[in-house]
């Protein structure tokens, strides 16, 4: 058997040995620029498209994270290596609740609200999220 071996043209990416919340944090840090003049408010970094007034910072976006990631594992119970089904709609939110989750070291599955009960059901329990 003869086994055929790809390059590609493109340097290597290096991997960071850090999970993806801290990893992103940080190199949003580093790269986003200085947020506008002197004084002024910070650069939105999450806007919602169908309600562009609800927008958040990188502090807010943060933050956010990690008071959700706070009450999911205070209140809610969520530990490393769960399985968290998140089921909404696209907003700002939705990538704050998916950040939360994988600061906890927990993985999510990501439904479609518009799923019929038999269709969200099966995707909760193929995936054993709790």
């Amino acid at each position: 058997m003869t086994r055929t071996v790809l390059k590609s043209r493109v340097p290597n990416v290096d991997v960071p040995l850090q999970d993806l919340p801290t990893f992103y944090f940080s190199r949003m840090r580093q790269t986003t620029g200085p947020s506008g003049p002197e004084g002024s408010p910070p650069r939105p970094l999450l806007v919602d498209s169908d309600t562009p007034s609800l927008a958040l910072t990188l502090d807010e976006f943060e933050t956010l994270s990690i008071q959700l990631a706070s009450g999911l594992y205070h209140a809610v119970g969520v530990r490393q290596g769960d399985m968290v089904a998140i089921v909404l709609p696209n907003t700002v939110y939705y990538l704050a609740v998916t950040m939360a989750v994988l600061m906890l070291g927990a993985s999510c599955t990501l439904a479609n609200p518009a799923y019929t009960a038999s269709e969200l059901s099966h995707q909760i329990s193929d995936s054993n999220a709790r």
